[in-house]
């Protein structure tokens, strides 16, 4: 991660800052929004964005706040995993809890806590600043309580389990998968009425969040999630047909998902070969990360530091991990060498992906600020409060003050209906800019291709090196009017020398002196 010359943290993520934005908007313009100036459901993570709204009103904006908020959530991850481990150590090897633990003991159970934050990758996650670690938080969480209420029915226990039914929702939408197998496990046992309960407390966010997107006149349901999940492609028949095998397809190309696959689904076996038990506190473990699995390859996405995936990973180490010590201590000895060789094979696959994530992070980080802050910086110097059309929001939108036209359809409703219809087109694309008054564009030109207006003029672009963090290495700078071309040149001209020496940067000057120059009488 990198701080430029005034101190700040920059994220190795844009999408932090769309976060940062949404909170300080509705915290300081009552406004759930990207912009101060209007709404947008530009967020499927409720509860992270209020926490940090919350904060911001206590002590103010700050951009550090997605750190420090990320840092103690890591705290308290290691503290219940270690909690976690400590509790499955003692059960495995019939220790009375008022035993105490060996030095060497704790030291193990401290390793496997270890691993499985560095692998998840909790530690890379925290400097994201995003939302995934309190999505992995909630989901230990949820996934403990429900292996004990579905054993050990608690009144206690179940209530905390419909608490956390509204967070895991609440923080990623993504949570209703575990609702579904909490519902269906409940179901399995009988227990209708809980299982409904579940259901009402597991909705209950995504109700309210629509309820509040659509009396602004936008969707039921996140842009987010319309934009980024994945669906059959419905005008064939052959992706209708082998959509519910897509994770089998998925899986083969994400390696650390799928040793971790293939470890569980072996424990599950061997484990239910030997008790007979399906739904017993081990195997429940196991039979939810396999299921979660499949289902989130299904119908969501992996990728980008594996944030997504994350709180699986976890979920997945922690049900191996105690199911693996569970057998080497009271399993048969034949099974003693596959059961090693399986967590090895795993660990290995994690220990690439952990290596991976954190080397492209910092790398993401230096993108972010070479491009993205760069583009915000710019616009809070020259347009700050114009109408900016944009391919990709986050820093844009946090560090200036602008109206936005967001093409992608994130922070903007009309693009999407756009593409909904099938009219997102570069007529549609123009009429829109000009009855928002937009001024310029920023967009990346190879991605837009073929949408681009014909009267836009092009002014110049900057282009970036070793680029994994942006969605693309260049963007170009458009005049949306003839009559903004001369002055978006010469700023440009002009901030080029407050840029890194390390951004590419190009202006259109033929253009630039074909309308500098005035015509001939």
């Amino acid at each position: 991660m990198i701080s430029d010359i005034s101190g700040l943290y920059i994220y190795p993520l844009d999408d932090t800052y769309i976060h940062l934005a949404i909170a300080e908007n509705l915290s300081e313009h009552s406004v759930w929004g990207v912009t101060s100036h209007e709404f947008s459901s530009s967020s499927s993570s409720i509860l992270y964005t209020l926490i940090l709204a919350f904060l911001i009103k206590i002590f103010g904006s700050n951009g550090l706040l997605p750190l420090i908020v990320n840092i103690v959530i890591t705290y308290i991850i290691t503290i219940y995993l270690f909690h976690l481990f400590t509790k499955f150590y003692y059960d495995i090897t019939s220790r009375e809890k008022s035993d105490i633990l060996s030095h060497k003991e704790n030291l193990q159970i401290f390793l496997v806590t270890l691993i499985t934050s560095i692998f998840a990758p909790v530690i890379i996650l925290t400097l994201s600043g995003m939302e995934h670690n309190l999505q992995i938080l909630l989901t230990i969480a949820f996934v403990d309580y429900l292996v004990r209420s579905v054993n050990n029915y608690s009144k206690s226990d179940f209530i905390k389990l419909l608490l956390l039914s509204v967070a895991v929702t609440s923080v990623r939408f993504e949570g209703i998968f575990l609702i579904f197998l909490a519902i269906i496990l409940l179901i399995i046992k009988k227990r209708y009425q809980d299982s409904f309960f579940v259901l009402i407390s597991g909705l209950l966010p995504i109700i309210i969040y629509g309820l509040v997107s659509t009396g602004n006149g936008w969707m039921l349901l996140p842009n987010s999630i319309l934009l980024k999940s994945t669906k059959p492609d419905a005008y064939t028949t052959l992706g209708i047909l082998t959509y519910p095998l897509k994770w089998v397809f998925v899986l083969f190309k994400e390696h650390h998902l799928l040793t971790l696959f293939v470890a569980a689904s072996g424990l599950l076996y061997v484990n239910f070969k030997r008790t007979k038990k399906l739904f017993d506190e081990y195997s429940l473990w196991l039979l939810l990360t396999v299921s979660l699995i499949i289902i989130h390859l299904t119908f969501a996405r992996t990728g980008w530091v594996y944030r997504y995936e994350a709180y699986i990973i976890v979920i997945g180490y922690i049900a191996v991990f105690v199911n693996a010590l569970n057998l080497l201590k009271n399993g048969e000895r034949y099974n003693r060498n596959a059961i090693i060789a399986l967590v090895a094979v795993m660990i290995f696959a994690g220990s690439l992906r952990a290596y991976k994530s954190i080397v492209e992070a910092q790398t993401m980080s230096v993108n972010i600020y070479e491009q993205q802050f760069q583009m915000s910086q710019y616009l809070k110097e020259y347009y700050n409060e114009s109408t900016v059309v944009l391919g990709d929001i986050g820093a844009c939108t946090y560090f200036t003050d602008i109206k936005l036209i967001d093409l992608v359809g994130l922070g903007s409703l009309e693009p999407l209906k756009m593409r909904i219809d099938k009219k997102f087109n570069r007529e549609s694309i123009q009429m829109l800019t000009e009855k928002k008054n937009a001024d310029i564009a920023i967009i990346y030109k190879e991605a837009w291709e073929g949408y681009i207006p014909e009267n836009w003029l092009e002014a110049g672009s900057w282009k970036i090196s070793n680029n994994i963090g942006c969605f693309k290495d260049e963007v170009t700078f458009y005049a949306v009017k003839a009559e903004n071309f001369l002055s978006l040149s010469e700023n440009l001209i002009q901030f080029r020398k407050k840029l890194p020496h390390t951004v590419e940067v190009n202006i259109n000057i033929e253009q630039f002196l074909q309308e500098s120059i005035p015509d001939s009488p």
